[in-house]
């Protein structure tokens, strides 16, 4: 018996999707985190953050948390890989590069107007710290699951044309949302 395309497309997506964001996500945002903390100045180090962190204060708890959190938002991003892979280009470089540019956008607006980012001296920094995570992890996700799960049949018609401008207008609002969370940020 053969497993169906679509529950091996969706198995490699969740595995692909929860180790890259363990390790991308999870150690990657840990080092991020360790970098702004080092990155800042002295006077900040101490203060409380909104989720009850203490930047520059490195802990087992903080570590197993962001990693838990890198988990599982991971398995989601390889759902949300799935989800958009049939309207992103073709090839596995520029799939790769489209799925990542999308995580900067998307998610990257959700993250750019986090207020925790407010309390930082140089938050454009922070955001600049934490851009290889989502890239690497957009591209890390995309490569495996084109290798080890079935590439779907290019879709035509009406269903491909609106799942293509619910992306381009999912991405048009987080490029404005990116833009008005910069210009806070950067306004202070």
């Amino acid at each position: 018996m053969t497993m169906p395309s679509w529950v091996r497309s969706l198995l490699v997506a969740m595995a692909a999707g929860g180790c890259a964001g363990l390790v991308v996500g999870g150690l990657g945002a840990r080092a991020a985190m360790r970098l702004i903390a080092v990155l800042e100045p002295a006077g900040l180090t101490g203060t409380r953050t909104l989720s009850g962190g203490v930047v520059g204060q490195t802990t087992w708890s903080g570590t197993a948390g962001v990693l838990s959190a890198g988990l599982v938002v991971g398995v989601l991003g390889g759902l949300l890989y799935l989800a958009v892979r049939g309207v992103l280009p073709c090839g596995d470089r520029a799939r790769a590069a489209a799925f990542a540019t999308f995580l900067v956008l998307v998610p990257g607006a959700v993250f750019s107007g986090d207020s925790e980012l407010r309390l930082l001296s140089r938050p454009l920094l922070a955001m600049a710290v934490f851009l290889p995570v989502f890239v690497l992890y957009g591209v890390l996700v995309s490569r495996v699951v084109e290798r080890y799960a079935p590439v779907p049949e290019r879709t035509r018609g009406a269903p491909a044309r609106m799942a293509r401008g619910v992306v381009l207008l999912t991405v048009g609002l987080a490029v404005t949302l990116q833009l008005v969370s910069l210009t806070r940020v950067s306004a202070g």
